[in-house]
């Protein structure tokens, strides 16, 4: 067995790519910025490089900034998203996550894995998912945010929640396997 002392800048695109990749995953929250896919970004023009072609690596949208989801989006190409807005942390800014949903509605037929919480602002939302579908998701964890939900949000859920032709919405999430509400 020999021994080889490669250096980082030796390493092949796709294990850096890996490794980046590892980041996003254990990245939970992205506060100002914090987020390491942008920090990996920084450290030379080699990761950058690397970095910046990597779609899979700016799949996972869970930022609060619009430039920053903007920029995601374009990243991603045309990769399937992971869409994750579900804790009370989103909900200290109430409406104001409200245009980064207007930038990911668009690419719902990119969304593979969905983890929501969704109130009054967002409703309109889940609605538009359950009449346009979703070709790509997979998996969906969406809960309503009861705190902020006004009876009228309350009674359309109600009434948007009891299907009686699940064949018409199953159409709309063809490759969807696991579902929570």
């Amino acid at each position: 067995v020999q021994q080889s002392n490669m250096g980082i800048d030796e390493l092949p695109v796709e294990i850096l790519v890996r490794i980046f990749s590892a980041l996003r995953d254990e990245q939970r929250y992205m506060y100002i910025h914090s987020d390491s896919r942008i920090v990996v970004t920084h450290v030379c023009r080699s990761w950058r490089s690397v970095a910046l072609g990597a779609a899979e690596l700016w799949t996972k949208i869970h930022s609060l900034r619009e430039d920053v989801v903007r920029a995601y989006v374009e990243r991603s190409q045309q990769a399937p998203l992971k869409i994750v807005y579900a804790d009370d942390f989103y909900f200290q800014y109430g409406a104001s996550i409200k245009p980064i949903w207007d930038i990911l509605l668009p690419q719902s037929h990119r969304i593979r894995d969905i983890i929501a919480s969704f109130d009054d602002v967002l409703y309109p939302f889940f609605q538009h998912l359950l009449s346009n579908g979703a070709p790509l998701l997979v998996s969906a964890d969406l809960s309503f945010h009861m705190d902020f939900l006004t009876e009228k949000a309350l009674m359309q859920i109600e009434a948007q929640t009891q299907i009686t032709d699940f064949e018409t919405y199953r159409r709309g999430f063809p490759a969807l396997r696991d579902l929570t509400i």
